[in-house]
């Protein structure tokens, strides 16, 4: 399986101002495109070719799923 995402940024923009992350592998830094996000309501976005997703639709008060065919799943938290 391929080496973990690069979620600093994610993390990063997942508690501030900003609504759109890019998202890349950790390893190669290559922008990775259809990573699926979805919050505890379903609410699901993906990334676009570039690795940018806007995550402004989905709610912030819990867990962020984080998927992607080659990687694997990641759980984002706010405690």
């Amino acid at each position: 399986m391929k080496s973990t995402l690069f979620y600093f940024a994610l993390l990063t923009s997942f508690w501030s101002a900003s609504q759109t992350l890019t998202i890349s592998d950790n390893s190669t830094r290559e922008k990775l495109g259809s990573v699926i996000l979805s919050d505890k309501n379903n609410k699901v976005v993906s990334s676009n070719n570039n690795g940018t997703v806007d995550i402004s639709v989905l709610d912030k008060n819990g867990e962020i799923s984080v998927y992607h065919p080659s990687h694997s799943l990641y759980v984002l938290s706010d405690t």
